[in-house]
């Protein structure tokens, strides 16, 4: 009890505690391209740092995200364990130590996890690296990994904690094909002397590159520009208006559709879809989700596809393929100006999606008939 001047008697208060953890970048960089031909024991294909701002704190369930997979089979992973890097090189050593368990990779489509299903305990920030073995990827192969603060659902004394921060992607791939050019597939390669372009007319123009060291999107025989759009990106027409260094761009999670594609398809049945975009971010980071409709904007396929995280410098991704029906059947009557339609869905992560070209494949064939041919437009 204060015994003095009543008053002078202090003013007691209420204290609030943020419970809160913070990730960022490995102090070493990210994880660099691990994929080549060899097969590799306790490689890394993630860096990242994390620490409490509140105390000790626990996170169970921590999950990577894994996203644009190709040719990525669950069966060619192994021991997937996640390391406190002691000496901050970014690579296992003897004397790293090992939390959270094992983790265990899933796949469907094009997207995964790699989920640790003990907990891991953490306070002062400290450097993480996670670590695999697997056998030699094929070429063509690609896996991006992140781990965002979303999926990050940690707790400590005062409750749950609020994350901030985020951290670069880890992107591998083995693209070993030969020849020039940066064209990254995420989708089926179509079969050489197979492409039969039937209809309508290509204005592809000359290949597109908008910024020094990105990738090229071409003109590949078969891809068509889309002639109108509607939607809230910034100057869509710049996604079609193939002039180099314009782009439609998207600094919150909005969306833009895309459609007159001209196309005149042809045969009885529609056997794939690849939409072709050339893009990037003003920093390394968000990506684009893009879905279909067959009714002019009233539907859409409820299989999306996304790309992998956008990179500071154009490249060009192909999401679908020439196998690929986006999970439905489709008639030859959906492909007119009225019906198809492409919609782009922007997410940035504090920065700005810059989409440069945008062009469409459709592969379709002639069943029946003792061998009826096939090709794409």
């Amino acid at each position: 009890a204060w015994t003095g001047d009543p008053g002078t008697r202090p003013q007691w208060g209420t204290c609030t505690v943020t419970s809160s953890s913070t990730i960022s970048n490995h102090t070493n960089s990210q994880a660099g391209n691990a994929f080549d031909y060899q097969n590799k024991t306790t490689e890394t294909l993630f860096a990242f740092s994390l620490q409490s701002n509140s105390g000790v704190a626990t996170a169970p369930n921590l999950m990577f995200a894994l996203s644009g997979l190709k040719n990525i089979n669950v069966t060619d992973f192994r021991n997937f364990k996640l390391y406190r890097d002691v000496n901050s090189n970014g690579a296992y050593d003897a004397g790293d130590t090992q939390v959270a368990g094992v983790g265990v990779m899933s796949i469907l489509d094009k997207s995964g996890t790699i989920i640790f299903a003990d907990d891991l305990v953490f306070s002062t920030a400290e450097n993480y690296i996670l670590i695999a073995d697997w056998d030699a990827p094929i070429n063509g192969s690609f896996m991006s990994v992140d781990l965002f603060s979303a999926d990050l659902d940690s707790a400590d004394t005062y409750g749950t904690q609020k994350i901030f921060g985020e951290v670069s992607s880890a992107r591998h791939l083995r693209n070993n094909r030969g020849g020039g050019g940066s064209l990254l597939s995420i989708g089926p390669v179509a079969p050489a002397g197979d492409a039969v372009v039937s209809g309508g007319v290509n204005t592809g123009g000359d290949a597109i590159d908008t910024n020094i060291g990105g990738g090229l999107i071409g003109n590949s025989p078969g891809f068509y520009w889309p002639t109108a759009n509607s939607g809230s990106w910034t100057n869509p027409v710049s996604a079609y208006d193939k002039t180099d260094g314009t782009y439609s761009t998207v600094t919150s999670q909005l969306t833009s559709s895309f459609f007159n594609y001209n196309f005149s398809v042809t045969g009885s049945q529609i056997d794939g879809i690849a939409v072709k975009l050339e893009f990037s971010g003003t920093t390394a980071a968000g990506n684009i989700g893009a879905e279909l409709s067959w009714n002019g904007g009233v539907s859409w396929t409820a299989t999306g596809n996304v790309t992998p995280t956008a990179t500071s410098t154009d490249a060009v991704f192909i999401l679908g393929g020439v196998s690929d029906l986006w999970g439905r059947t489709w008639s030859i009557a959906d492909f007119s100006n009225a019906n198809f339609r492409i919609r782009l869905t922007g997410n940035p992560s504090a920065n700005t999606i810059q989409l440069d070209a945008l062009q469409v494949q459709i592969s379709h064939s002639t069943s029946g008939g003792g061998g009826g041919g096939g090709g794409a437009i």
